[in-house]
């Protein structure tokens, strides 16, 4: 849709908050981002391209850890700034 490449574009260029229901039913707001300067040390180009599978994918920039990554299925999507 376009809502979804409109997030996407965003998410390339800057941090997003995006809120969304995740698959237990609860609704959660993230900081993410896709921009090159936040992301390049964890992308490690083992995994399926997520528009194959209609998901958002995006590093959580407050996510703890060594896994940043998130994402949820273009259905699930609320609302994004």
């Amino acid at each position: 849709t376009a809502s979804i490449k409109s997030l996407k574009a965003e998410l390339a260029k800057r941090i997003v908050k995006v809120t969304f229901l995740k698959k237990d039913g609860t609704i959660t707001t993230r900081f993410a981002t896709c921009a090159s300067n936040f992301v390049g040390k964890y992308i490690n180009g083992r995994g399926v391209c997520s528009d194959v599978r209609n998901v958002v994918s995006f590093v959580d920039i407050e996510a703890e850890g060594e896994n940043k990554w998130r994402s949820f299925r273009y259905e699930k999507l609320i609302s994004w700034e």
